[in-house]
């Protein structure tokens, strides 16, 4: 992440309990509910991991949580046709160039 900036993203952000000892890249925090979730009450604005890294075994996962996307056909059955193009992340130069960075540090592996 050196030399990148601070960015918004109108992107799907998992709320998540996280195990183990993950190494954090990229985070955000969120305050606030999630109704017809199991855990509903995220009010404590915990950081949520974007990008981190999680070792297992030999080897180690880069995971990244942006980049979700939704066309005009991906919510059926639940409607026929959604009403717009959603391209969260894909819209900004900055989420290419995580993308490349990642495909780097595994290809270095």
């Amino acid at each position: 992440m050196r030399g990148l900036q601070t960015f918004d993203a109108d992107d799907e952000l998992y709320l998540c309990e996280y195990h183990g000892d993950n190494h954090a890249l990229l985070h955000t925090r969120y305050a606030g509910a999630a109704p017809g979730f199991t855990e509903s009450d995220w009010s404590r604005g915990d950081r949520q991991l974007v990008l981190y890294t999680h070792r297992h075994g030999n080897g180690e996962v880069l995971y990244c949580t942006l980049g979700h996307c939704r066309g005009h056909y991906d919510m059926q059955p639940l409607m026929a046709e959604y009403p717009a193009v959603e391209r969260g992340a894909w819209k900004l130069p900055v989420f290419h160039e995580i993308l490349r960075r990642g495909i780097h540090w595994a290809a270095r592996l």
